[in-house]
């Protein structure tokens, strides 16, 4: 028997009020318990709201802007605002649960702020689904995806929030470098946005995230945290937005931009992306090293303040000739030839790797860039290949820094893989050091750095990245902590620790089979951040002091293995400072003072020496002094050098 449409919408009435009914009780059931105690835990939003409330047993309610004091009974439809207000045309609020105020120590930041933000030393954090910010976002915006589940939990920190963080950024080494040590600097500025929250309110995600940053500062200090009012969807002014595709894999720290790779769009899928049917060795060249913007042939793009030592102009004729430039030009001047001379260099290592990858089928002359400081590919003898590099990616650091194979160091071990991401860098025109230039080691390489040392004997290592506490990166051991490796029969053994204040030193032994020791320095300096400058050319000049009288009084081996994060940007520049002041010293304290007592450059004449060292360490490690602003450095650490012990 049909039913009459009658009895049907009866019934359809009866089982949408019903389903309505159970819809809004297992909402509100999903939803554990909370107890508000007059002694509110750390991290609960009673701690941040300062409730004194006795012990309440009540219910947070999806959808309610409520304080802890005034959270409406369930059964208060009027209170409820799941999503808009019935009837009303105003924009849909976040999503539920929210909070209607802001833990205590949270300052809102206004849009027409932000701009101010953006130009100071800052981080800013997304927390919005991944495919909103992969479609647009802040400018220099990281990308946090955290489960509101885990942030809620007292056990989770915010040391735990920012090891979350995917991808190595410089961002969120300077959020690690605050966490570890932020006593004597000014607090580092956070923004953490979403969608469309405000002070008044708050999604649960960011209210939690607030509170981890809260909760340190009570203990630490060192975060000037602000919440973005009305969130991404309230910005109006196009300059603070980024719209450009993003990269899914990590790039090198030591890049000069500060914002997000260009690449092709990731998908949907958590920032996963298929590899390309149709690999293109264009975009291929473009990713190795290449994640630093190529600079303009003038200086009217790049502002740089370039420090020349007081009184030096008096002192101009007693420098060497390629210096002199930088105490008689005005500062305009010096750049724009600083400038032109690196994109030189650049332009030389794009020939390089185009060799490399095979784009170019036959080798040609390339008069643009060819002369004799730098030989292009087809007039030098050396054949550019990456492809060790290529085929093992997993020990890589970074996605586009890979060695080339014939100055590729090889380690030696039991099995067929003799890979490690390290060059043997040397320019004995200049100077008879020589150096083992590798990235910061990763935990899987830890043993293949060990081998390469033992290889080697090499005792002196120079790391010129602060190296954060094992637990801060989520790392068991550091690689110079005392350890054993059973495959190959190794030991590190940590000595003793001895600081320097801008530099510690750490004495090790490297134990091979119990039956030889080898002594190990590992030099680590601490005042070189990823982005801009050393905080001292002193303390660079100190450190190559340091490491020179070591090696005399110790009679240890000349060849250092130097690194820093990629092991090519801070890399290069000390190894290019430490060779011209090398030869400065070994040239002035020799029998002759013109350089033809040994057949190596005179360092006192016309040749630009810093010029000269990085094309040459171009030729055995890609992106060697990797950008413009750490070229300008050598000049700065060579003159003032020369101010203080020669002129």
């Amino acid at each position: 028997m049909r039913a009459s449409p009658a009895s049907t919408l009866a019934a359809s009435s009866y089982q949408c009020k019903y389903l309505n009914l159970y819809i809004l009780s297992w909402k509100y059931s999903s939803f554990p318990r909370v107890k508000m105690l007059s002694t509110p835990e750390p991290n609960s939003p009673a701690h941040f709201a300062g409730s004194k409330d006795k012990e309440i047993d009540s219910q947070p309610i999806p959808g309610i802007s409520h304080s802890c004091k005034t959270a409406p009974k369930i059964g208060s439809m009027k209170e409820l605002t799941l999503g808009t207000s019935i009837g009303s045309p105003t924009r849909s609020q976040p999503k539920s649960p929210i909070y209607s105020q802001l833990p205590q120590t949270i300052k809102k930041l206004e849009q027409k702020d932000l701009e101010e933000i953006l130009s100071q030393q800052s981080v800013i954090i997304d927390v919005r689904p991944f495919h909103a910010y992969s479609t647009s976002r802040i400018k220099n915006a990281i990308h946090l995806a955290v489960p509101s589940t885990l942030v809620k939990r007292q056990s989770y920190s915010l040391i735990s929030i920012i090891n979350s963080i995917p991808v190595e950024s410089p961002q969120k080494d300077l959020l690690a470098e605050y966490l570890e040590e932020s006593g004597g600097k000014p607090p580092l500025k956070v923004v953490v946005y979403d969608s469309e929250s405000s002070g008044t309110h708050c999604s649960a995600l960011l209210y939690h995230i607030f509170g981890k940053f809260s909760h340190f500062n009570c203990h630490h200090g060192g975060f000037d945290v602000f919440c973005l009012e009305g969130g991404f969807s309230s910005i109006q002014s196009s300059s603070v937005i980024d719209n450009s595709p993003l990269s899914t894999s990590a790039s090198s720290p030591d890049s000069s931009s500060n914002g997000p790779s260009k690449s092709a769009k990731p998908s949907l899928f958590g920032g996963f992306t298929l590899p390309s049917a149709t690999p293109s060795n264009q975009k291929f060249l473009r990713s190795i090293g290449g994640n630093s913007p190529r600079v303009n042939e003038t200086s009217s793009s790049f502002n740089y303040c370039f420090s020349v030592p007081q009184g030096l102009d008096k002192k101009v004729d007693k420098l060497p000739k390629w210096l002199q430039f930088l105490v008689t030009t005005k500062e305009s001047g010096i750049v724009d030839v600083l400038t032109h001379r690196f994109n030189k260099i650049e332009k030389s290592e794009q020939v390089r790797l185009k060799t490399a990858i095979g784009s170019v089928k036959e080798i040609q002359h390339a008069p643009s860039v060819c002369t004799p400081s730098a030989l292009c590919p087809a007039c030098d003898t050396i054949d550019y290949e990456l492809p060790k590099g290529i085929e093992n990616g997993y020990k890589n650091r970074y996605k586009n820094i890979w060695p080339y194979e014939h100055s590729r160091v090889k380690v030696e071990t039991q099995s067929d893989d003799d890979y490690i991401n390290a060059n043997y860098i040397s320019y004995e025109d200049l100077s008879d050091l020589s150096y083992i230039a590798t990235q910061n080691p990763l935990p899987a390489t830890f043993e293949d750095f060990w081998n390469l040392i033992q290889c080697n004997n090499i005792n002196v290592i120079v790391c010129l990245n602060k190296q954060k506490p094992a637990e801060l990166v989520g790392q068991d051991l550091k690689y110079f902590d005392s350890q054993e490796f059973p495959t190959s029969q190794v030991e590190v053994k940590k000595v003793s620790v001895e600081d320097h204040g801008d530099f510690v030193v750490r004495h090790l032994q490297l134990l091979k089979e119990a039956h030889s020791m080898q002594k190990v320095y590992q030099i680590e300096y601490k005042r070189w951040p990823d982005f801009g400058v050393p905080d001292s050319f002193s303390g660079i000049t100190d450190l190559l002091n340091f490491k020179n009288k070591l090696i005399e009084n110790e009679h240890l081996n000349k060849q250092i293995v130097v690194h820093c994060s990629a092991g090519c940007g801070r890399t290069g520049c000390f190894i290019t400072t430490d060779m011209v002041l090398d030869r400065i010293h070994t040239q002035t304290s020799g029998v002759k003072a013109d350089g033809t007592d040994d057949g190596k450059v005179d360092v006192w004449g016309s040749d630009d020496v810093i010029y000269k060292s990085v094309q040459s360490q171009r030729t055995q490690r890609v992106s060697m002094v990797q950008n413009l602003r750490q070229f300008i450095v050598c000049y700065e650490i060579v003159l003032n050098y020369l101010a203080e012990n020669y002129v």
